[in-house]
């Protein structure tokens, strides 16, 4: 069954069951074409400059009118967490916190490693509303179309 749902600023319809912005064709008047790439970034560290880097990409990809996913593996599922210090600066004067408002309120989806959140006790209860548990299946579907940038 399909869904749709306002996902990266547009109206799309799921394809795979997903709630990622890859599997959600954008509904748009016949004849009308759009060039957008699909980026997936994958962050596998709790590391606050890695972390603010694979952010701030990902707004800068958004914001430019790009499909973007992300998805959160080993120690990057500590970024789930609400809970977070997430204004920590980085030597160029950033932080997490600068970039994943943007992301959360435009439904940017971050996928998170269903079993690395898990074995480190972080439930979906501690998630940022665009966040949801998933797997590596989905993780290699969305990666097999995308340009994959790893942090």
């Amino acid at each position: 069954m399909q869904e749709t749902e306002a996902l990266n600023g547009g109206d799309y319809s799921c394809r795979a069951g997903k709630r990622c912005s890859f599997h959600y064709e954008k509904n748009s008047n016949p004849g009308e074409e759009e060039q957008m790439a699909n980026f997936l970034f994958v962050l596998s560290q709790d590391d606050n400059v890695q972390a603010t880097r694979c952010l701030q990409f990902a707004k800068i990809a958004h914001s430019k009118g790009h499909v973007v996913n992300i998805f959160l593996i080993d120690d990057g599922v500590l970024w789930a967490n609400k809970q977070k210090y997430l204004t920590q600066k980085t030597q160029t004067g950033d932080c997490p916190n600068d970039y994943l408002p943007y992301l959360v309120e435009n439904h940017v989806p971050i996928g998170v490693c269903t079993p690395c959140a898990k074995n480190r006790q972080i439930d979906e209860t501690k998630f940022f509303p665009n966040m949801l548990l998933d797997g590596g299946p989905h993780l290699i579907d969305m990666a097999a179309e995308s340009k994959v940038f790893n942090f």
